[in-house]
C-alpha cells in the first residue's frame, strides 16, 4: 500500500504466466471446439489482492504515481497472458475479467478508469486482435458511464456480465447491441431461486428481445454457482438450443 511496499514486493515475472491449463484442456476438446481463455485484469487484482480497495482509493488521491506503477506491474502480466493465450492454436477467443462496476455505478470514477486501467485493456485487446481472435470483457455492475470507452477505446468485441438490478441485458442490447456483442444476462438470482419453467420463460423473453439482428449469445449473467439447481442450468441451455433451431427467430429484424 506504500512506495516501500511496492519496492520490496516480489512481483511475478510476466514471462512466467503459466499455460499448462491450456495444454491440458486442448487435449480434451471435441473436434471443432475451441477454448475461451480466461484471465484476470488490473483493477480487480489491485483492489483486492494487491492494495485493497480503501488503500487504492487513498493512493489515487495522495500517491497517483504509485497507483500507476502498480497498474503497470499488473498490466504487464495481463499483456503477457493475452499474448501467450491468443497465440495458442486451441484458443478461439480471450475473455478478460475485471469487475469495473457495482449495482449503481462504476467502482471508481470513469476518469480514473481511463487514466490507470483502460490503456492496459486496450493493449491486451490489440494483441488478441493481432492474432485474428475476438476479445471479450467480463465486468459485473453498472458500467454504462464507460461503455463508450469499452467499445471505442478498448475495442472489445463482446461484453459479458449483466444482472437485472445493475444493467439488465435487454436494456444493454438495445443501447449498445449494434456496436458490441452482448453475452449472457440471465440473472443468477433467477437461475438460483426460480422454478425451471420460470427460467425457461425468462430465457425465452431474453432471446426474443436480444437475438434479433444477431450479436447475442444466451447465458448466465455471471458464474454458474454451486447453489444453482442443475435442472435450472440445463433448462437455460435447452431453451437456447430450441430457439437456435428456429432460424427465422435468429435473423428477423426488430421492428
Amino acid at each position: 500500500s506504500t512506495r516501500q511496499d511496492f519496492e520490496q514486493a516480489r512481483w511475478a515475472d510476466p514471462a512466467s504466466v503459466p499455460t499448462d491449463d491450456l495444454e491440458t484442456v486442448a487435449g480434451l476438446l471435441p473436434k471443432g471446439m475451441k477454448i475461451v481463455a480466461r484471465m484476470g485484469a488490473v483493477l480487480t487484482h489491485m483492489s483486492t489482492t494487491i492494495m485493497g480497495f480503501e488503500s487504492m482509493s487513498i493512493a489515487m488521491a495522495e500517491a497517483p504515481e504509485l497507483v500507476s506503477d502498480v497498474a503497470a506491474k499488473l498490466g504487464e502480466c495481463l499483456i503477457s497472458a493475452a499474448d501467450r493465450a491468443s497465440r495458442h492454436p486451441a484458443v478461439g477467443a480471450v475473455i478478460i475479467c475485471d469487475d469495473l462496476g457495482f449495482k449503481t455505478s462504476t467502482l471508481i470514477s470513469p476518469d480514473d478508469l481511463r487514466k490507470y486501467f483502460f490503456p492496459w485493456h486496450a493493449e491486451a485487446v490489440a494483441i488478441v486482435h493481432a492474432r485474428g481472435k475476438p476479445a471479450i470483457l467480463h465486468s459485473d455492475g453498472n458500467v454504462a458511464a464507460v461503455m463508450d470507452d469499452i467499445i471505442d477505446f478498448c475495442r472489445y468485441d463482446a461484453k459479458h456480465g449483466f444482472e437485472d438490478a445493475a444493467m439488465p441485458v435487454i436494456e444493454a442490447k438495445k443501447l449498445w447491441g449494434d456496436r458490441i456483442a452482448i453475452l449472457g444476462g440471465l440473472d443468477v438470482d433467477v437461475l438460483a431461486r426460480q422454478t425451471e419453467n420460470e427460467v425457461r420463460t425468462r430465457a425465452r423473453r431474453i432471446l426474443d428481445e436480444c437475438a434479433p439482428g444477431g450479436g447475442y449469445a444466451l447465458g448466465s449473467g455471471n458464474s454458474i454457482t454451486n447453489y444453482i439447481p442443475v435442472n435450472n442450468f440445463l433448462a437455460m441451455l435447452d431453451e437456447g438450443l430450441v430457439y437456435s433451431r428456429q432460424p427465422s427467430q435468429m435473423t428477423r429484424q426488430r421492428v
